[in-house]
């Protein structure tokens, strides 16, 4: 994540958060089922769905984010035409 401002790091990391949560449930139910033999739904179905909105969420705005972010290539070619172009425009 070295690469990455602190408000991509952040939005990254409430992702990974909310999407290790519906890992670890999807495995969860997995082993158990999403429904006991009473008939009743697992007590997790209850934010089974909450955390796997909230990962679909956190993904959307991180994606939305990056698409702001200028790549480095762009910002290093700025910065080149910048500090190696002559005044008249010929490269030097």
């Amino acid at each position: 994540m070295g690469d990455l401002d602190g408000v991509a790091n952040a939005l990254l990391d409430n992702w990974a958060r909310a999407q290790g949560k519906v890992v670890l449930m999807d495995e969860y139910f997995q082993a158990r089922g999403f429904i006991r033999e009473d008939g009743e739904v697992e007590s997790a179905s209850k934010v089974y769905f909450t955390a796997l909105n909230s990962a679909r969420l956190a993904l959307t705005r991180f994606g939305e984010y990056m698409k702001t972010r200028r790549p480095v290539e762009d910002a290093l070619n700025d910065y080149i035409d910048t500090t190696y172009t002559i005044e008249n425009g010929d490269e030097g």
